[in-house]
């Protein structure tokens, strides 16, 4: 592998895991969202918008 390949390799690995990292916390922050909603529905304490 050429030394110029090996350097796109890197960069892509890098970006896949930045990509990969954010992915993880949306998703942790719409499973937070998802327990809060569904504590509320369980409890009657909704507070829907307008």
């Amino acid at each position: 592998m050429s030394g110029n390949k090996a350097v796109e390799l890197q960069i892509q690995m890098k970006q896949n895991a930045e990509d990969l990292q954010n992915f993880m916390k949306e998703l942790n922050n719409w499973e937070e969202e998802i327990k809060k909603k569904d504590q509320q529905l369980r409890t009657g304490n909704i507070n829907e918008p307008p």
